[in-house]
Formats: C-alpha cells, structure tokens, sequence
C-alpha cells in the first residue's frame, strides 16, 4: 500500500437490498487509491440478500466482513455492530440501496483532512426522501443545539465519514436506544460538513416508515439530554410556588371576609399546602432521575452472526 492510499472500512447496514447492493460494492471497488473493506450488517432482511451478500464475498473475499442481527434491531443499532469489525483508519456509513454514491466519500475526506475534523457528515444538495422525513430532518437540526449539544448546527445525514477513534468509542455503548449523532457530538465539536449527491431510488422503498421515523425522533429529543426532565422540574416547582402563593391569598381574604363558610378555608389550605408540596418532590426527583438519566441507559444486545470475516 502506498503512503497516498487511504484505509477506509464502508459500514452498510443491509435490508431489503437484493436489488440494489451488488451495483454499490462494484461502484466501491472501483475507487482509485483506495484500500477498503466493507463491512455489512444484514438487519435481518426478509428477502433473497444473503444470497447476494454470499456471492459478493466470492467475488471480494478479502475484503467483506458479513455479519447478520437474528432479530431486526434497526438501522443504528446495526451501524453500531458493524462499528466493532472496522480494522481502517477512517469509517464510512453509507446506504445500502445506492442512493448514496460511494465516491462522495472521497470528497467528504477532503474536508476532514483539511480541517482536521473528527466526523464528516455528507449533507445531500437535493433530498430524494419523502416529505415527511424531511421536514424531520429540517426540526432535528432546529432542536439539536440542545437536544445532542450540535453547538454550530452542523447539519446532518446517514453518510458519515468517521475516524476510527470515535468509532472505536461509539462501538463500546451497550444501549438499546442508541443514537448515532448523538453519541458524536457527546464525544467531539471536531465535526464538519459537505455537500453530496443523492440519487433517486431505483428499486424498492425505504424501510423507515412513520413508526421507525418517529422512534428515531424520539431517541434523538430524549436519548441524550435531559432537557424535557429539566422542563418537568422547573415547571413542578413554578406550581408549587403559585399553589402557595394561592394559598396565601385566599388566606388573607378569608380572615377579613366573615361571610365565607365555616371550615372552608382549612380545607383549601391543606389541600394547596398538598398540592404544592407534591410538585415539589416531583421537582427533586425529576432531577435526580435526569442525573441518572445521562450517566445511563437501557441494556440491551443483539444476537449477532459472523458469517464471514475477511482476512
């Protein structure tokens, strides 16, 4: 290998691709100065993929890493697996239905050698995605100042050009709900961005519907902040100073109004004195439950396959 090749490792995760996935590893192997490996994930695709995937590594068998989830977990949590057979100096995540042509990869390592980034993202010039996801897009990057700490609003995409570094250091989180943007900017401001293309699906449709969609927002609003609990608690508290105040009010215009009926103002009192008193308890421990919140989270493994391994 030459001092000019770069060591890249390409991490597709695989589902319902047996159409398309043949075309992106030829367009891969035929990057110049490249030294490459892929590594892909087969997230338990319900079609003829693993047939295909068995003949790629026939046809490059030193260079793929076959890896199958017994149980669909999701594109994140598959990236995520496949983070932890990467053996390049630098990683890249791209689809694997073609829309994201592998030689973008190239200029997106342009960028990050220039600026000495950690991650760079390859934000699409025009979008081919429906509406709906990309009017999610447009919001996660309007709420991911405070959601993920995306201080300069970089904008974000699935292709990622990662170094092994932050790869190595995402691939040990053990969470079920794992956020991949997330997890970088816990980890690095060191993040960049360029423009790329994106094709137009040939065949086949996205596997993220409403529900996927919506599972992805939720983990990227509440999977590494603690913004909504801190919300709750600052919200208890302000109730439970107004519940008092209620209180003190209705205390004061009770005694210089005779005509109020007898045990009344006992009654209301104890009730506000509860009331508020309760939502200042939930305040505390709203945060405590914040602090354990982004020290942790849920447990979970996949049951994961090494089919092949290149060596």
């Amino acid at each position: 290998m030459s001092a000019n090749t770069l060591s890249i490792s390409f991490v597709i995760p695989v589902y319902r691709s047996e159409h398309a996935l043949e075309g992106v590893l030829a367009e891969i192997a035929e990057l110049k100065n490249i030294d490459w490996e892929v590594i892909l994930v087969n997230d338990n695709s319900p079609d003829n993929v693993d047939a295909v995937i068995r003949k790629l590594i026939k046809r490059y068998p030193k260079q793929i890493t076959y890896l199958q989830v017994r149980k669909n977990c999701g594109q994140q949590a598959a990236i995520i697996n496949g983070f932890r057979y990467v053996t390049k100096d630098y990683i890249a995540t791209i689809d694997d239905d073609g829309q994201n042509p592998p030689k973008e990869v190239l200029s997106m390592m342009t960028v990050m050698l220039d600026h000495d980034y950690d991650v760079v993202y390859g934000v699409f010039k025009i979008k081919k995605h429906s509406v709906f996801r990309n009017l999610l897009s447009t919001l996660n990057r309007f709420v991911s100042p405070v959601t993920i700490n995306n201080k300069n609003r970089i904008p974000m995409s699935n292709v990622r050009l990662l170094k092994k570094s932050i790869v190595d250091s995402i691939s040990q989180t053990s969470s079920s709900n794992n956020y991949i943007d997330g997890l970088i900017f816990s980890l690095t401001d060191h993040v960049g961005f360029t423009y790329v293309e994106h094709r137009t699906r040939v065949t086949g449709t996205s596997s993220y519907n409403l529900i996927k969609l919506n599972t992805l927002w939720i983990n990227h609003m509440i999977g590494y902040s603690n913004i909504f609990i801190k919300l709750m608690t600052a919200l208890s508290f302000a109730i439970s100073v107004v519940a008092f105040l209620a209180g003190v009010m209705y205390f004061i215009i009770t005694i210089n109004n005779e005509t109020r009926p007898t045990g009344w103002l006992s009654t209301y009192l104890t009730l506000t004195f509860l009331f508020s008193f309760t939502f200042l308890l939930l305040a505390i421990i709203s945060e405590y439950v914040s602090r354990i919140y982004t020290s942790t989270n849920q447990n979970k493994t996949q049951l994961l396959t090494t089919i092949y391994q290149h060596t």
